[in-house]
């Protein structure tokens, strides 16, 4: 808190200024009756004494509000209490719409959704939730609905941390998820094409209509929504970057677009390669061409996306994941998703010796350890470069001359040696 005395129209005035409760600056302006001239002391005077009362006052408004808080923090903590488990999920889940994707807001609805069918029955409070409660429910899923292990996981990473939150808030007194056991999920290697499969696909996909949204997810290892979401302001063909900063789904059949993307990390920038930015100049000639012929007919809602057909329309999800099965079928290749061009892209990049760390940048996953966790079986590369340094190291090169290898009966013979000579060390 500091405080001057300034002139206004002739008189002394006493200005304080001060931080609010929510940390913001504000000013307490305070007219006084002494005029200008020869004044200015005594107006000094009453600032100090003014600084002073202001002070009082403040204090107590602060320890008012603060009472009043911990009276209605007492009283929120109370009611969250008493609250059905599952309603407090959902209260939980509500909170945190706003700031996710689209696929993870309707992931955690429907674990919302799922988790009040099986408790309501119940009529379990939460201050009454126990661990066995919890894995209750997990078995039910095992059991009843035969969900994995990696599904039971998404319901413990939405259910932990909604306990967490209660815990921390003072509304139970520990968190029941801490005392449930961890749940391992199936290490899942996934299933992509190699360099020779990829070379059939793109032979497959030429001159397709959409060959240029294969090759795309291919070569960049886009997600699906992200691909659709592309719009052409995010291409910046004079500095050739490529810019992933939104999603298009189709939840339910309702086409959402969002700049919100799954994480952080997936808003990133990818350099435009010659042979993309061939296809993309392209597209925008035969968007042109379409707009031209097919005049007042030609549907313009999804002017600007780079993934439409030849009305205007949007390329749809699911005919896109369609068409990719079809193609494969057709080529012969083995059934592998849509989503698994994504996994061949990451597998071409490390074992032609791509750092992790750079693999995890171009896919935009969220943190080192989902890309080590997906893709350490490919990491041959450093496994190779440390090998050898440690061969160098302890001089143990491949280049030495390997002794003979024993047969069986020189094996027994030489074993029958070594007993022999154990045994007149032991006389």
């Amino acid at each position: 808190m500091t405080g001057r005395v300034v002139v206004r129209n002739g008189f002394w005035s006493i200005v304080i200024s001060y931080k609010d409760q929510h940390g913001q600056f504000r000013q307490h302006w305070k007219k006084t009756e002494l005029k200008e001239r020869g004044n200015k002391k005594e107006a000094e005077r009453l600032l100090n004494e003014e600084m002073a009362s202001f002070a009082l006052e403040r204090m107590e408004e602060e320890q008012k509000e603060f009472t009043t808080k911990k009276l209605s923090s007492r009283e929120e903590a109370e009611k969250a209490r008493q609250m059905l488990f599952e309603e407090y999920l959902e209260h939980y889940v509500q909170d945190l719409i706003p700031n996710l994707a689209i696929g993870t807001q309707l992931s955690y609805k429907n674990i919302a959704r799922v988790v009040r069918n099986f408790f309501e029955p119940k009529k379990i409070k939460l201050i009454d939730l126990t661990p066995e409660d919890i894995l209750a429910f997990y078995d039910f899923l095992r059991k009843e609905h035969g969900v994995k292990e990696i599904t039971i996981k998404r319901y413990a990473n939405v259910i932990r941390p909604a306990l967490k939150k209660a815990y921390i808030e003072k509304v139970i007194p520990e968190n029941p998820h801490d005392f449930v056991p961890t749940i391992h999920k199936a290490k899942n290697i996934p299933t992509y094409f190699n360099k020779e499969e990829m070379a059939i696909f793109f032979e497959a996909i030429k001159g397709h209509e959409l060959e240029l949204e294969f090759k795309m997810l291919a070569f960049y290892g886009l997600r699906r929504s992200e691909l659709l979401g592309l719009k052409w302001d995010s291409v910046d063909f004079n500095n050739k970057i490529l810019y992933i900063r939104r999603t298009l789904q189709s939840p339910k059949g309702i086409l959402t677009i969002s700049d919100k993307m799954k994480t952080a990390t997936s808003n990133r920038s990818l350099p435009l390669v010659p042979e993309i930015i061939k296809m993309l100049r392209a597209r925008q000639e035969r968007i042109q061409k379409d707009k031209d012929y097919h005049g007042a007919s030609y549907i313009r809602e999804f002017d600007g996306f780079v993934c439409v057909n030849k009305y205007g329309g949007m390329t749809l999800p699911e005919y896109l994941t369609k068409s990719f099965k079809m193609l494969i079928e057709k080529a012969g290749l083995k059934p592998i998703r849509l989503h698994d061009l994504r996994h061949s892209c990451a597998s071409l990049m490390i074992s032609n010796g791509v750092q992790m760390k750079q693999v995890q940048e171009w896919l935009g996953h969220a943190n080192f350890q989902t890309t080590a966790d997906v893709y350490s079986h490919l990491d041959f590369s450093s496994k190779q470069e440390s090998a050898k340094t440690i061969a160098g190291l302890l001089d143990f090169s491949g280049e030495q001359e390997k002794e003979p290898e024993m047969t069986a009966e020189e094996i027994e013979q030489e074993i029958k040696r070594l007993k022999q000579l154990l045994a007149k060390k032991k006389k």
